[in-house]
């Protein structure tokens, strides 16, 4: 499947508390494992300063799971832009994809933590969404052969002949949903978010002109979830949030748990609600048993994926 194809559903994953290598190994075993349980994709996501589950170098760490599989497709969702080469994130990608063709997608966001910027020695933390808004157009043209100069002339970019990687931009908001549309890229919508809300994000983007996929995340659990270790997560994003962030607001009711149809039905209807085009589900929590992360990841797939992919393609393709 086309990488964030209309009906697609993703698996994001995140680092076990263990050490570096056997962490690495264990990350490479479950994209292993997302793909023989029916996903159509894993991702993983960039922090930096030692924030837990989360990679310096998501890019890098595609190019493990990529190797290991076989038709995942695979790419760093998101990549905090303000931190980086708009340049170079473009040829990192162009290059990943020559090596994968058609596996590789990317999300983008521009970062909330002012520990990210301070642990790379990058200023602009206050100029965050200037940056960010800047660096996401130069990626987006550059990978649709639009850039002159230097940037346009790498081989790979070359040879992709004008045909994008797919991309998504993080959108809380009506004015980062417009942005998106501007730079010519989905919609990377988060799981801790609200679907109401979401739908407004969507409806701004489609009235600026945004025709690309919107991914809906979700949380989900087939059983009952841990929630003391969802509680836990929560502290620590709003300890590093400022205090007029939504995730201020955020609660322990957005983790989707419970016998596998009801997962179903609720993470079926919370896409419809928010019109998105597609999911990236997500099992892991900070502190879980590697062993407990990897049966949920084969119970996800076999119980929820099908039904779930069956339900949004058809209400996708609704006229």
């Amino acid at each position: 499947m086309t990488p964030l194809a209309a009906g697609s559903v993703g698996l994001g994953l995140y680092l076990h508390d263990l050490p570096p290598g056997p962490a690495t190994h264990r990350l490479v075993a479950q994209a292993v494992a997302a793909e023989q349980a029916g996903f159509d994709g894993v991702s993983v996501a960039e922090h930096h300063a030692g924030f837990p589950g989360y990679l310096p170098n998501p890019v890098l760490a595609a190019t493990w799971m990529l190797e290991a599989t076989r038709r995942l497709w695979c790419g760093p969702m998101p990549l905090l832009l303000p931190l980086r080469s708009p340049a170079l994130v473009a040829e990192d990608l162009a290059w990943l994809d020559a090596r994968f063709p058609g596996r590789v997608a990317a999300g983008f966001a521009p970062g909330y933590h002012a520990d990210d910027f301070a642990a790379v020695g990058a200023g602009g933390f206050e100029e965050r969404g200037r940056l960010y808004g800047e660096r996401l157009t130069q990626v987006a043209s550059t990978l649709r052969g639009e850039a002159t100069g230097p940037a346009g002339r790498d081989r790979a970019v070359v040879a992709r002949g004008g045909v994008p990687v797919p991309l998504v931009s993080a959108a809380g908001s009506p004015g980062a949903a417009r942005r998106a549309a501007r730079a010519g890229v989905g919609l990377l919508l988060d799981s801790m978010a609200r679907a109401d809300d979401l739908a407004r994000v969507v409806a701004a983007y489609e009235g600026a002109g945004g025709t690309g996929p919107c991914i809906l995340g979700r949380r989900v659990w087939v059983g009952d979830p841990p929630l003391h270790l969802f509680e836990a997560q929560l502290a620590a994003y709003r300890s590093k949030a400022d205090a007029a962030s939504w995730m201020q607001q955020a609660s322990a009711d957005l983790l989707i748990g419970g016998a596998a149809d009801e997962v179903v039905d609720r993470v079926v209807e919370a896409a419809k609600a928010a019109h998105a085009t597609a999911l990236a589900l997500r099992v892991h929590l900070p502190g879980l048993d590697p062993d407990v992360a990897d049966d949920q990841i084969r119970r996800v797939g076999a119980q929820v994926v099908p039904a779930v992919r069956a339900a949004l393609s058809a209400h996708v393709e609704e006229p």
